[in-house]
């Protein structure tokens, strides 16, 4: 198996963006780890506790950008290039509007800090208006036009040379603080977004298309909500979190967040890859059947491998965790069980082919039956006990749970149908 992938252009390809992504995330673990070594864990939380609300932007686009995300590589399949670079100008031209707009919410938002001299906050949000006016376009709009094999090797690059820069700006948190963190802030989503504009497949233009936007906001919207479910989960609970555990529990959160980062950047990289991939495979005609059976084997294999280094993780952290970061030590108990967070949603992979054969039913209702029961366990344990950040990431491994065994028996029916086992006409 392991011959077939060398061999195969789009599995080296594929590996190699995710060793890129392996990389990159190790620096950028090391810069987390040195960002929260150098700064006090109620400062920590102030700062990520109001990067929260950057998580809301993202309803804002309703599903353009997940039509784009599924159209493009399609209509390239099918050998539509122009009229897929016309479908990017569109996207464009909303998400220039939207990111204008939510970087006004927050620079009057900070205003009103401001007035109420809450210097703190008032630095914290200024600083967020920048990365609101840049994060659809960084996130979940440039990107996007990465879909070829020949775009992720530059993407791939282009995550490295951030991983590093996020290293390097480390010293501006221990020579200012809190200023510090909101220079290097603005300095990384910059450079980022600069990066990602200059090296885009696609030369774009300033101009729309009522029809398009029509066609993007129908494909779209389902995936939208779909898509949505579980990070505006994890916004919830982070809210959660935050309001009634205070800026200090927040920070102690921290070591979850790395942990999370850490472990779940290898199924997403390779999700990221697989999307498109699966997507432009459906343009050309194959069955969904056939995309199934054609990845499903990497997918196991891939989430093997993720619960081994979760359960190692589990054993080092204890030991690592209070030379390195003795100020966080109340965070190594929730850390130790967020590391079985990425490790179930990494089972994940092969919900793409929902979202390819444009049957997200069944994907929501899991995604949504998973939130609510993980919530549920939540205020279970917050009812019957005292606050403990373990009872988070417990929720979230619970949600995870239901999620994906939902998701695995309805993908096994679908990929069964008449109309999706049988090969199509590009």
């Amino acid at each position: 198996m392991l011959a077939k992938f060398k061999d195969n252009n789009f599995f080296k390809t594929m590996l190699h963006y995710a060793a890129s992504q392996l990389v990159g995330n190790m620096f950028r673990l090391i810069s987390g780890f040195l960002t929260v070594r150098l700064i006090e864990p109620q400062i920590y939380g102030i700062f990520t506790g109001y990067g929260v609300y950057l998580g809301y932007i993202l309803l804002g686009p309703l599903g353009l950008s997940n039509g784009l995300s599924r159209e493009l590589p399609y209509e390239m399949g099918r050998g539509n290039d122009a009229y897929a670079g016309k479908l990017a100008n569109s996207v464009f031209v909303v998400m220039t509007i939207l990111g204008a707009i939510a970087a006004s919410a927050f620079i009057i938002w900070g205003s009103v800090e401001a007035y109420h001299h809450h210097r703190d906050a008032a630095i914290v949000l200024f600083t967020y208006s920048v990365s609101a006016a840049l994060v659809l376009m960084n996130k979940h709009f440039l990107p996007v036009l990465y879909r070829t094999n020949k775009d992720f090797k530059k993407e791939s690059k282009i995550n490295i040379a951030v991983s590093i820069a996020n290293v390097v700006t480390v010293v501006m948190v221990w020579y200012w603080g809190l200023m510090g963190l909101c220079v290097r802030g603005i300095i990384l989503i910059v450079f980022e977004t600069s990066l990602l504009n200059y090296f885009k497949p696609y030369k774009l233009k300033f101009e729309w298309n009522k029809e398009d936007l029509k066609k993007l906001f129908k494909t779209g919207l389902p995936i939208f909500f779909v898509g949505q479910v579980n990070p505006q989960w994890t916004n919830i609970m982070n809210t959660l979190l935050f309001s009634f555990g205070g800026a200090l529990n927040f920070g102690y959160f921290a070591l979850c967040s790395i942990t999370q980062a850490t472990i779940g950047i290898i199924p997403n990289a390779f999700s990221q890859v697989l999307y498109p991939k699966m997507s432009r495979m459906y343009g050309e005609g194959k069955s969904l059947k056939t995309i199934y059976y054609s990845f499903r084997k990497a997918a196991y294999l891939q989430s093997v491998f993720i619960f081994g280094i979760a359960v190692i993780g589990t054993f080092i952290i204890p030991w690592v965790i209070p030379p390195l970061l003795p100020k966080y030590v109340n965070g190594i108990a929730a850390a130790q069980w967020m590391m079985f967070v990425p490790a179930v949603q990494s089972l994940s992979l092969m919900n793409n082919l929902f979202n390819v054969a444009k049957k997200q039913t069944w994907y929501f209702l899991s995604l949504i039956a998973g939130a609510i029961g993980g919530t549920i366990y939540i205020l279970i344990r917050l009812k019957l006990g005292t606050f403990n950040l373990v009872f988070f990431p417990q929720g979230l491994i619970v949600g995870a749970i239901i999620q994906q065994g939902m998701c695995m028996f309805a993908i096994n029916k679908l990929v069964h149908l008449p109309e999706f086992s049988n090969e199509r006409a590009g």
